[in-house]
């Protein structure tokens, strides 16, 4: 039997093995060297590279635990560790350790580059801008450091500054790919398409077969109304890589809203057969699949699912849906448990179960699973829509607190500079709205019906008439903010602030016998709808269709559901409330449409 001695040169043969791609050699004499010495850090690191670069993350993070338990002070380690919790999509775990070899190390440039990674992934894009200037000011040209430098200041909404830094980069290397990405990128968010579809095909022309370049392309494409490229583009994406799971969705919502019912879904199909080692794609396949209420396929999916690649808390928790929860909450109610059991902190799971559990009474369970979920995310609105409603069926004094129906406030908006009466104005806005309502249906996953909805970002477009109402707008939610009272134990008082960002804005053109289900906004703040145009049926006082109504969930609750408060639609009133109000709205009866202007705002 080898003896310890042998290691050394064991572990050269293991290195050799990967450097000329015999993979399982290396593993084979790594698994070898750990039987001789099962605390051999080199043996279980190199080991752990190889579970994790073979796609086996958990088993990856336990040897290269063990290798540090043997040996702590190991700087590499600890920055491997780290980047194979950010492919684990654990950003915070994955700072600790770069916090750790950065310790033992303070010149391990390698760490602080992955460590403001890290960061970025979390979104702390302050402390990620401090690694990678502190990279930057101490090694010259570092392209790298400088690319998401411009990254980190484009998320932070300095556009310019971010031009500055990809612009700096190609003027050292005119090809650099990730620079003209991101400098379209940026373009986008400026709303400079155009300019943003030349940096994506200069940087194809260099690198076509780079998914995410093709991805971005048809975002852009999309966007400019070249529906056909923009269906190429993603086409071309998932020809690359065809489990990308964001090109699969914007290809099937593009031709579910613009009537292409032949080849909806067909992707997911296609990339089923081709890689059927993807558990995401079935999962995002079934989430489809419920959406459309075709329960009975999508539970086909996910028991198969089960079958092949075994217990999944994502799985579990789309089973719970297919199995139609309202009708059997029993046995939703187990395939949520089972969720929950592999992955206790999945804030939808949290969520969905608890909306289970309200639904049949069961109010004290609720609040403790929501309890938990606050603790995730104390800002989602979805969370304390759901605890208003624990708090209001068990007449907790908390409901009326936190729904309070002043909080929900009309304004009527003045005419914008150049316009004699905020009626001239709303002519040439919804003109200007209209031409962009250029799909067939509505957006499955949202909660309008009977109507179509533009994309997201509106109020970013350079349009004059958009631009004039955005001012309205935020003037109207200053003074909003302004009148709050303060209290910082209060989900919407804590927040607030003067200075705020508009997170959402589209537009929603509702036909006849169509309606908003009753909803929340779970990323916003402050949410509100500004009606541009109204069909005359909605005058009447008493069968008041159209109307806006706050207070009745979507969960169908029959007699425990009260409307507290109700608005009627006129052209012109803007009305602002906490995103975590329940709201929809009244069907109506008419050949003449309603369109709106919804936008949600997050306290900066």
């Amino acid at each position: 039997m080898p003896q310890k001695n042998n290691i050394p040169a064991m572990l050269q043969q293991a290195l050799g093995a990967q450097k000329s791609g015999n993979i399982a050699l290396a593993e084979e004499t790594c698994r070898k060297i750990i039987i001789i010495d099962d605390n051999q850090p080199d043996a279980l690191q190199f080991l752990g590279l190889i579970c994790r670069n073979t796609g086996r993350l958990d088993e990856g993070e336990a040897l290269m635990r063990r290798s540090l338990n043997a040996a702590p002070n190991q700087p590499h380690v600890w920055n491997n560790l780290g980047n194979l919790l950010r492919a684990k999509g654990e950003a915070d775990s994955a700072v600790d350790c770069y916090n750790k070899a950065i310790a033992i190390n303070p010149e391990y440039t390698d760490a602080y580059m992955n460590r403001g990674l890290a960061l970025f992934d979390g979104n702390d894009f302050e402390a990620a801008l401090t690694d990678f200037k502190n990279i930057s000011d101490r090694t010259a040209n570092n392209l790298p450091a400088i690319n998401m430098i411009g990254s980190c200041l484009r998320e932070m909404g300095q556009l310019e500054k971010a031009e500055e830094a990809f612009g700096s980069i190609l003027s050292l290397k005119p090809d650099h790919v990730g620079a003209l990405n991101n400098l379209g990128l940026t373009y986008k968010l400026s709303n400079r398409l155009e300019d943003a579809l030349s940096m994506f095909e200069k940087a194809l022309a260099i690198a076509p077969s780079v998914p995410e370049l093709n991805y971005n392309t048809g975002n852009v494409l999309f966007e400019l109304g070249r529906l056909d490229d923009a269906i190429s583009a993603f086409e071309r994406t998932i020809a690359i890589k065809t489990d990308y799971l964001e090109a699969h969705k914007t290809l099937n919502m593009i031709y579910w809203q613009h009537g292409m019912s032949d080849k909806h879904l067909v992707s997911y199909l296609n990339t089923m057969r081709s890689t059927p080692n993807s558990l995401p794609i079935r999962h995002q396949y079934a989430d489809e699949l419920i959406l459309h209420d075709r329960m009975e396929e999508a539970f086909s999916v996910l028991e198969e699912a089960l079958r092949v690649f075994g217990e999944d808390y994502k799985t579990y928790a789309l089973l719970a849906h297919a199995v139609r929860a309202d009708k059997n909450p029993e046995k939703a109610g187990e395939y949520f448990k089972k969720s929950l059991k592999l992955k206790s902190d999945e804030l939808g799971t949290l969520l969905d179960f608890s909306r289970l559990l309200i639904l049949h009474k069961d109010y004290k369970q609720a609040l403790e699973l929501l309890d938990r979920a606050e603790k995730l995310n104390p800002d989602n609105q979805q969370t304390i829509a759901y605890q208003g409603v624990c708090w209001d069926q068990t007449d907790d004094p908390r409901g009326s607190w936190l729904n309070d129906m002043e909080f929900v406030r009309p304004f009527h908006i003045e005419a914008p500079e150049g316009y004699d009466s905020v009626e001239e104005f709303n002519k040439d806005l919804k003109a200007a709205l209209l031409k962009m309502h250029t799909a067939k249906n509505q957006p499955i996953e949202q909660t309008l019906r009977g109507g179509t909805q533009t994309p997201g970002g509106l109020l970013k477009k350079p349009v004059k008439e958009i631009q004039l109402a955005r001012k309205a707008f935020e003037k109207a939610f200053h003074k909003y903010i302004s009148e709050l009272p303060l209290d910082p134990t209060h989900p919407l008082l804590r927040r607030r602030s003067e200075n705020f960002s508009i997170s959402g804005s589209w537009s929603v053109r509702l036909a006849g016998e169509g309606f908003h289900i009753n909803h929340v906004h779970p990323d916003g703040w402050l949410s509100s709808c500004y009606y541009v145009d109204v069909p005359e049926v909605v005058s009447d006082e008493e069968q008041k269709q159209g109307w806006i109504k706050f207070g009745e969930t979507s969960m169908y609750m029959g007699e425990r559901e009260t409307i507290n408060k109700i608005y009627k639609p006129e052209a012109g009133l803007l009305v602002i409330f906490p995103s975590y109000m329940y709201h929809g709205t009244i069907p109506f009866q008419s050949k003449e449409f309603r369109l709106t202007l919804p936008m949600d705002v997050v306290p900066n």
